[in-house]
């Protein structure tokens, strides 16, 4: 599956060695890599994108090694899985994607695969269903007018609230001061981890699909819930519920419902998507290697 990567910190930090490990899980996910950082001067972020393998890329390479300081980065290696080698091999569908509302420009990144997704007033320029996920979340952050942090959480939980049910959303997002997250998966299945961290005074909080480095102080975000990290830290959460929308109404879930185990059926398995193959076939064999 692809990977994430989300990073906040207390004060401009090079993110080089941080990259440098995130970027060996091209291996796995060799479609396309990229990468979204703000500097913390107040401008918008430098943002690289490549259709190429990360851990095979000069590109990626050289951003690996260069001490290059940010306060909030947006990482992303990808596994393509729609149809067509333009789709594979082009950089409009490698993440993470831009979009600007009102006077801010947006960084997002997602992991999974949605479905249904409607018409939106931002368009996408790839062929990607996670970049139309980010269009419909640019088009409720400009309807709201969102600008403070509460008022951009309430537009984002309504964007993710309408595909919730929809397929696998798990998800990266960044103004530059705010770094979102959410997933609606457990950590364990291919959801998202989280770790913050405090040395010499300075934070930093970092989002991966799966932990780096080490596997101790890694906490597994809780599916179905918005995070919300600033200068190092989380800083609030907040619930996601189901947005009921015409024929959708039908198949939600109710708002309160706790989110249900993944547990194989019985006999042989019916898949709904080449991901969820994919990634139950990765679960497999991990398990197998720690017995």
């Amino acid at each position: 599956m692809c990977q994430l990567l989300g990073v906040s910190y207390s004060e401009p930090k090079p993110f080089n060695k941080l990259f440098a490990e995130f970027r060996k899980r091209g291996e796995s996910n060799p479609h396309a890599w990229g990468v979204a950082y703000w500097a913390g001067d107040g401008h918008g972020p430098a943002v690289i994108r490549e259709a190429r393998t990360a851990n095979e890329s000069p590109l990626a390479a050289a951003l690996a090694s260069t001490p290059v300081p940010a306060t909030v980065i947006v990482g992303h290696v990808r596994l393509g899985t729609t149809s067509g080698k333009w789709s594979l091999r082009s950089t409009a569908n490698a993440h993470p994607f831009l979009f600007r509302v009102g006077e801010a420009d947006w960084a997002g990144a997602h992991n999974g695969y949605i479905r249904g997704i409607g018409p939106t007033v931002h368009h996408p320029v790839g062929t990607t269903d996670s970049e139309a996920f980010f269009c419909a979340v640019a088009d409720e952050l400009e309807l709201s007018k969102a600008k403070l942090t509460e008022e951009k959480m309430d537009a984002v939980c309504r964007a993710a609230g309408k595909y919730q049910n929809s397929g696998k959303l798990n998800f990266l997002l960044s103004d530059g001061e705010n770094l979102f997250f959410s997933a609606n998966h457990p950590a364990t299945v291919g959801g998202l981890y989280f770790r913050e961290i405090k040395r010499s005074g300075q934070r930093a909080l970092i989002v991966a699909t799966r932990p780096l480095f080490t596997e101790e102080g890694w906490e597994e975000a809780e599916p179905r819930w918005l995070y919300v990290a600033r200068e190092g830290r989380v800083m609030k959460k907040r619930r996601i519920l189901p947005v009921f929308t015409g024929k959708t109404q039908l198949t939600m879930f109710a708002c309160e419902e706790e989110p249900r185990a993944v547990v194989p059926p019985a006999g042989k398995r019916r898949y709904r998507s080449y991901i969820d193959y994919w990634e139950d076939q990765v679960a497999k064999k991990r398990a197998a290697n720690y017995h």
